[in-house]
């Protein structure tokens, strides 16, 4: 019987991470380890988009947004956008440039 644990390379982020034999040993045999990778994948978010408006001839506001699922204190980076047009109408607030890597987004 082997005792000990296997172990990973730190990393909390999207990616793959080396599997390594850790403490894992028998001082009876010599152990030939395979290694093999463990994988973090995205999170999926829902990010919505708060309305907004403005005056013609002024500029854009900050377009804010709520956002559920994200883990402890990560947040987004980038801004929303909007579609181009200056005149008075309805435009579509856009992802823009939010992102965060380690998750997937649906916005």
């Amino acid at each position: 019987m082997l005792s000990g644990v296997l172990s990973r390379v730190d990393g909390a982020n999207v990616g793959e991470y080396d599997i390594l034999i850790g403490s894992l040993n028998n001082s009876n045999y010599t152990i030939d380890f395979t290694p093999a990778t463990f994988t973090i994948t995205q999170k999926a978010i829902t990010v919505t988009a708060n309305t907004g408006t403005k005056v013609y001839g002024e500029i854009d506001p900050e377009f804010t947004y709520s956002v559920d699922g994200l883990v402890g204190s990560d947040v987004l980076a980038g801004a929303l956008s909007r579609e181009i047009g200056k005149n008075v109408g309805e435009y579509d607030i856009l992802i823009g440039t939010l992102a965060n890597a380690n998750y997937d987004i649906t916005f």
